[in-house]
This record gives C-alpha cells, structure tokens and sequence, in this order.
C-alpha cells in the first residue's frame, strides 16, 4: 500500500498549485483525471476517499469561480468523462478475469459471496456495531490528528482555502473516508489501520506543511500562524507517539517505513539466488503454456509469462463458476479443477505456505471475526484436500518442501 500514497500528496500538492488558474481548463481535467483513475485502479478501498475527493475539491471550485463557473462545470464533466476512460481499459480486463466491471460497486463477479460459501467482512454489520465503528473511529489517534489539523488550517480561512478547496477537500475526503471504509470491512482488525493509511497520512502530511507555512505573513495574522504551528507540533508528537489497535507503536511503525524505503533503494535482493533457482526449477516441471493452481509461500518468483498461474491466497474466496467446492474432499476439487484446465497444482507442503495449522484453527474461535472464521475454515479444508491429493496423484516434481501435482495422473 506504498503507492498510493505518493499519488495522493500529488493529488494534494496539483489541486492547491497556483498555476491551474494559468492553464487551460482540458490540461487540468486531464491531469486530474489520470491521477484519479490511477488511484482507483489500484485498489477499491481507496475508491470511497479518491471520488470524495474529486467531488468536493470540484464542488469547491465550480462554487467559487464566479467570473468563470462555465468553465469550471466543463472541467468537472471533462475530467469525469476522462477519467471513465482511463479506467475502461483496467475495468473490462477486471472483469474478464473477475467477472465484475468494478468490486464490489458494480457486482461482486466471482467473489465467494456469490456462491454462498464465503462471507463478507460487512456481513454482521448492524446498527449497534456501526455505532460501535463510529465510536472507535472518532478515537483514533489519526482521526484525531485529522481534527486538530483541520481545525488549525480552518482558523485562517478563507486565506487557506484555495480556489478547489484543497484543504476543506483533503480533510473531508479522508475523514469519510476512513468511516467508510471501516463500515464496508466491519472494523476488521486486521486491516482496519492499514487500508485508510494510503489516504489519510498523504492528507495529514499535507495538512502538517500547509500548519506550519510562516512566510509572507502579517504581524496580525502571525499569532494565529503560530498557534496553527503548535497544533502541527502536537499533532506530529500524537501520530510519533500514539499506537494503533494492534498495539504497534507509530514510531516503530514510521522507522519501519523508511527502513523499508532504505532496503528498496539498495536495490538489495530480497531472495537468495538459491531460493530463485529452487522456484524456476519447480516451474520447469511444469509443461510451458499449461495453467497451474499455486498454494505457494512465494508464487511471485515463479515466471508469470510462462505459465497461466492462479494463486490461492484465500480459498473459497475468489473462483470461477460455479464456484470452488469446500468441504467435499480432495476428489471434487481434483474434478472442479481440471473442468476448468487447470491441470497441475503446487504447493508448499511442508511449510502449509506458511498457514500453519494451528494459526487457522486458532481462528475458529467464537471470539474471533465471523469472516476471519470463514477463511480459517475454508483454508483448512483446501490444505487439507491438496494433502489428499498429494497421496492419489503423482508428483512430477517434489523437493521436500513443494510438490507440483499432475490432476490427470494418479500414483501408481
């Protein structure tokens, strides 16, 4: 989820340049355009806080241009009609391979919901609960930092307020949109930090430097600049020294962060050339141009143009029609697979591809998240049939940690 986050601080950094007044309304809607369909493409639950984002900076503008509100409107309908376009492309190639134009906006495709087996994160969520969500989020460390900010830029309008309303924009686009998200993943624990983080540090990053901008102020003005600056020192003391629900601490979470920035520009390999050798070995047992099913620790050093590769990363959640049988032995998936030509499957037996046993069984606890259940079941019963099968097929490769399974040859 690094991505994302440069192209909203772009996002932030375009909408409140002074030189869109200069620029022809069509390069504008562009650029805009691009940016946006660019987030949205990347992944949906950036989709709530990036189309928020759009909207209000617009609604902002096309308010305020009052010399010049036509071309403002035909910018927004521009910038609207391009960014449809710009996704097109991505979205008949999403829904080839996941059978929806857009997840789950424009229909769940081949999502396991679908076929009755496989919950929704939302699934249980009622009033109560979206209530409790509410509550949780308007205490977190980032929400609160996102108040404070704002109400700190706020203080000084309408000098901070652009002509498309970047700073009202910034600030109401990740506050809904963290409520959103949080609502649509029923307050997951597991990833109820990490999916707002693309979109609402980029906002409060951008609202810190816009806090702390000192320079060609009055005398008069000044005192309320500073107190914006103590907000924004405040504020950064929080975010270093607050944690999230899981109990990692933001500062370690930070030096993580650029610690990993520091590994990617080493360019330092992240597998030794051995562990890269053992996949390409593995893959050479497969016939090139065949399609094989993967329940692999690493799938992503396995040559994607060689092979048609599916990875299972949750079984049961995603698969094609009529959907992939669970809990009806290894023989039925043996069937249900190779009716779809998928005739070879590898597997990392040895270490379960890393979901161990015991991890998923730990899941089936009553106190666990109804849809962390349902992948812990789902995951058992897949592990445990491509065991099966690893005993009724014959292994056309085997290393001692993977095997590679021919679906059509049985052992001898």
């Amino acid at each position: 989820m690094v991505i994302p986050i440069p192209l909203f601080l772009s996002y932030f950094v375009f909408l409140d340049s002074s030189k869109l007044k200069f620029a022809r309304f069509l390069s504008n809607a562009c650029l805009i355009a691009l940016i946006t369909a660019a987030i949205c493409s990347l992944k949906s639950t950036l989709i709530p806080a990036c189309v928020l984002l759009f909207i209000s900076s617009y609604i902002f503008y096309i308010f305020q241009a009052q010399n010049y509100r036509k071309e403002a409107i035909y910018e927004f309908l521009v910038a609207s009609i391009l960014t449809i376009s710009f996704l097109l492309p991505w979205a008949i190639a999403m829904y080839q391979s996941s059978g929806t134009l857009l997840y789950p906006l424009l229909g769940r495709g081949y999502h396991g919901s679908v076929y009755g087996t496989y919950l929704l994160p939302s699934n249980e969520l009622n009033f109560s609960k979206a209530i409790a969500i509410l509550f949780y989020t308007i205490t977190r460390v980032d929400f609160i930092a996102l108040i404070l900010l704002g109400v700190a830029s706020f203080a000084s309008l309408p000098k901070n307020i652009s002509d498309r309303g970047v700073i009202p924009s910034a600030f109401i686009s990740s506050g809904l949109g963290i409520i959103l998200i949080l609502l649509a993943i029923g307050n997951h624990e597991d990833v109820r930090v990490v999916y707002p983080f693309p979109f609402v540090y980029p906002a409060l990053i951008f609202l810190l430097i816009n806090c702390t901008q000192l320079e060609n102020i009055d005398n008069q003005k000044r005192v309320s600049a500073l107190k914006s600056l103590l907000i924004a020192m405040l504020v950064a003391g929080i975010l270093l020294g607050g944690s999230d629900a899981l109990g990692y601490s933001n500062y370690k979470r930070f030096s993580n962060f650029v610690g990993n920035i520091r590994v990617g520009l080493s360019d330092m390999p992240l597998f030794s050339e051995q562990e890269v050798d053992r996949y390409a070995k593995m893959q050479q047992a497969i016939p090139e141009s065949e399609t094989v099913l993967t329940r692999l620790e690493n799938p992503f050093l396995m040559n994607f143009k060689r092979n048609l590769i599916f990875i299972t990363d949750m079984p049961g959640g995603a698969s094609l029609p009529p959907g992939m049988p669970s809990f009806k032995g290894g023989e039925t998936l043996a069937d249900y697979l190779t009716s779809k030509s998928i005739r070879y499957v590898a597997y990392s037996y040895a270490s379960e591809a890393n979901f161990p046993k015991r991890k998923q069984l730990w899941l089936l606890k009553s106190h666990i998240h109804p849809w962390d259940r349902t992948v812990g079941k789902h995951t058992l019963d897949f592990q445990d049939n491509l065991k099966e099968l690893g005993n009724t097929r014959k292994r056309i490769y085997d290393d001692g940690d993977i095997f590679v399974l021919d679906l059509l040859s049985h052992q001898n």
